[in-house]
């Protein structure tokens, strides 16, 4: 059986190319883009991690991803590579081969996919990494422990594996499993986080057998025995869903589980999607009530995207804005995903750091940054414009404006979304011939189009095109769609 994280050019292409098309990872060094006033940000740097995890150490914010590409920044824009490629000499693990030889022969590769470094309370840093063979669930998720987040990390070995039937799990007493690739998950993209009781979890998964969630035992690094592989969340049977990421928010209440949904590739469909929970092991519902385990209940036949769509509130996909004149606004993605979330406290602002493509561009990805919000029913809305630091996005309760808009629908393979006017005067929405009455309470906004309610939130941020502060508005729809709009 197949079961795999990500579909590669090889012996698979043919394969590929039926089911989801090929999916390449090339990367695109670091450009700067000018923008002109000092009122805005001078510069963006960006670079291509795929699948960046984030994490703030002592006086750098640190991304890891797949490939063990790494890079650092002061301030969330301007990204500096600081690691790259699974060779000697990547100073994340300067002897990789040798020092991961055990999980490589294991997993017949020398591919690394998405991983995750936490800092443990005895404040060193543990990179959880994750080797997969590609062509197949044969995997094998390890650790290894640094002084400082940037490392050089020192390997201390497996915890987990998967692939073959017999011995996978490297931990008593459930090291005997039979490993069955429908129901059990691929030992891949893990994150390891604390809940809010301090103790100690890892989510993990994609593809295969779904995504899964085991408690942590913080004094061995492992996980706690006794679990095998752990409780799935979500996924199964081969449904593609990967890189699970949780957090926790205190005002909520709520555990957050963000996750990619589709393939990686140009036109393939990646997009990133949440669900919540008031337990961290689930069940983990969307907006509509649905608790997205309930997925595998309905899967059918192999990469089946129909059984996945109407879970999970979408809140980016593929789109692209135009003005009124139909000339692009260069806002535009395609296949966003393979998010990490951090609250950075010394900001007060949660974001989300993801990777993605570009209309036209191939498949060339970068790195980007942008806010998350809570709208007044508790669920996260993502800040139409990339994030250009903490003095460039403001509240904004001022509605009037001229806006372009676009719906983030719930399909997997499909065309982008394109972007369609509209129209607020003294709290009405105008959309062609509707007329719609907004809800405002200072900057929580909603309205109800076309039988979907969507509750969200109105901004100002840089446009850095327009190189001035505009009016923006992201809502999540009760029908797990989500609405973006931007002054023009």
């Amino acid at each position: 059986m197949f079961g795999f994280k990500r579909i590669r050019y090889g012996l698979i292409l043919v394969i590929a190319l039926l089911l989801v098309g090929c999916q390449n990872e090339k990367t695109v060094e670091s450009f700067n883009t000018s923008i002109g006033p000092e009122e805005g940000p001078t510069r963006y740097s960006a670079t291509g991690v795929h699948d960046p995890s984030v994490i703030k150490g002592d006086d750098k914010i640190f991304i890891i991803g797949s490939h063990l590409d790494s890079a650092i920044t002061e301030d969330y824009i301007n990204w500096e590579r600081y690691g790259s490629g699974v060779k000697n000499g990547n100073p994340v693990i300067p002897n990789v081969q040798e020092d991961m030889k055990e999980a490589l022969k294991w997993a017949k590769t020398t591919t690394f996919w998405a991983g995750d470094i936490v800092r443990m309370k005895d404040g060193k840093y543990y990179y959880y990494y994750s080797v997969c063979e590609g062509t197949s669930p044969l995997a094998a998720i390890g650790y290894a422990v640094s002084d400082t987040v940037e490392g050089p990390y020192e390997n201390k070995g497996i915890i987990m594996k998967s692939g073959r039937a017999g011995k996978l799990l490297t931990y008593e007493p459930d090291r005997h499993i039979q490993y069955d690739p429908n129901i059990h998950p691929n030992a891949i993209d893990p994150t390891v986080f604390y809940d809010k009781e301090d103790q100690l979890w890892m989510v993990y998964g994609s593809y295969s057998g779904g995504i899964y969630v085991l408690e942590m035992d913080e004094a061995t690094k492992m996980p706690v025995p006794g679990q095998g592989y752990g409780i799935r969340l979500t996924g199964g049977k081969h449904t593609r869903i990967e890189n699970p990421y949780i957090i926790y928010n205190e005002e909520t209440d709520y555990y957050y589980l963000y996750m990619s949904f589709g393939g990686l590739g140009s036109g393939h469909g990646y997009q990133t999607r949440v669900a919540r929970s008031k337990a961290v092991d689930g069940p983990y519902l969307d907006i509509k009530g649905q608790d997205i385990n309930d997925i595998s209940n309905h899967v059918d036949g192999f990469f089946d995207d129909d059984a996945i769509n109407p879970y999970g509130n979408k809140l980016i996909g593929d789109f692209e804005f135009y003005n009124s004149d139909n000339v692009k606004m260069n806002h535009g993605y395609i296949s966003p995903g393979g998010a990490s979330v951090i609250y950075d406290e010394s900001l007060d602002t949660t974001l989300m750091v993801m990777h993605t493509r570009f209309p036209g561009r191939g498949e060339g990805h970068e790195v980007r940054t942008h806010e998350v919000y809570m709208n007044e029913s508790g669920w996260p809305v993502l800040a139409p414009i990339r994030y250009s630091g903490v003095n460039m996005v403001e509240t904004n309760t001022d509605l009037n404006g001229d806006y372009q808009f676009i719906i983030n629908d719930l399909v997997i393979i499909g065309p982008k979304a394109n972007s369609q006017a509209m129209i607020v005067e003294n709290n009405t929405l105008k959309i062609g011939d509707q007329t719609i009455e907004i809800d405002q309470n200072e900057s929580h906004v909603s309205f109800n189009l076309d039988g979907v309610v969507y509750e969200g939130v109105s901004l100002k941020q840089w446009d850095v095109r327009q190189r001035k502060m505009v009016k923006v508005m992201t809502l999540q729809g009760d029908d797990n769609t989500t609405l973006w709009a931007i002054e023009e």
